[in-house]
């Protein structure tokens, strides 16, 4: 019997990484991309590769699309 902890049946993973869900907070909140990369201070370019990897995670084809499906599944 090994020692894991394994999240409760109740738990949802989210299928986004913590700073991708950041990235994707600062732009619902109207930033755009240069802002969203001051606000974290990250690159613009990393912000658009976690935009990129969001959208492919959640199966979306815009940045818009990708934001509203993360707010409308509860992930930010």
């Amino acid at each position: 019997m090994t020692d894991r902890i394994l999240p409760k049946p109740s738990e949802e993973v989210s299928p986004l990484s913590h700073r991708e869900c950041e990235v994707l907070t600062c732009l619902a909140d109207g930033k755009n991309h240069a802002q969203a990369a001051d606000t974290l201070n990250i690159a613009e370019r990393t912000i658009l590769y976690h935009v990129a990897s969001a959208r492919t995670k959640l199966g979306c084809r815009t940045r818009v699309e990708t934001v509203a499906k993360a707010i409308r599944l509860g992930l930010i």
